[in-house]
């Protein structure tokens, strides 16, 4: 009996610590979620895939960039096309 009785006062008082622990948890999320994260800016471009296979070269940064340019083309207009090698004159 006096287990139960010592249940009765202690489990509600772990209760409100519980709840309280929990809210400032979440506050403290809350008030994060607008902070900088790490990886929010970019580097670099994506990574090209050439072929109709998707093959990866080394990373080239100017063909990078093409694609990127292609990709953003009249609404995504080219975004399935293949992408075969670019060539500077």
């Amino acid at each position: 009996m006096l287990k139960g009785v010592g249940g009765l006062i202690t489990k509600p008082i772990g209760g409100v610590f519980d709840a309280v622990s929990l809210t400032a948890e979440g506050t403290k999320k809350t008030l994060m979620f607008f902070d900088d994260k790490a990886n929010e800016h970019k580097q670099r471009y994506p990574r090209v895939f050439y072929g109709d296979q998707r093959f990866i070269k080394k990373y080239n940064k100017e063909d990078a960039q093409i694609m990127k340019a292609l990709f953003y083309i009249e609404n995504k207009k080219f975004e399935n096309d293949v992408f075969l090698d670019c060539i500077k004159l």
